[in-house]
């Protein structure tokens, strides 16, 4: 996990902290959370990742897209079964 955490500290000082880039570097270290059961952890990388996606490539872009899926499946491994968006 540090290399994740390094990666995105490279990224944030390198491209800035709104990058798309960096959304995937958060998108990243928001996984290895989540695989470590970490849930409170991923949530807002995972958002905050949303957040510059959105804003940098819109809100119907594949990426967005994706971005989105993380975030739904996150929410369903934490038992959070909600029926709207933006969650």
């Amino acid at each position: 996990m540090p290399q994740f955490q390094r990666a995105l500290s490279i990224s944030e000082k390198a491209n800035g902290p709104e990058h798309w880039h960096t959304a995937g570097n958060l998108v990243s270290l928001a996984s290895n959370y989540q695989d470590m059961g970490k849930f409170s952890d991923a949530l807002p990388l995972l958002q905050r990742a949303l957040a510059i996606t959105e804003r940098v490539h819109g809100s119907d872009h594949p990426y967005t897209s994706q971005t989105l899926n993380n975030l739904g499946l996150l929410h369903q491994e934490m038992g959070n079964h909600v029926n709207r968006p933006g969650f």
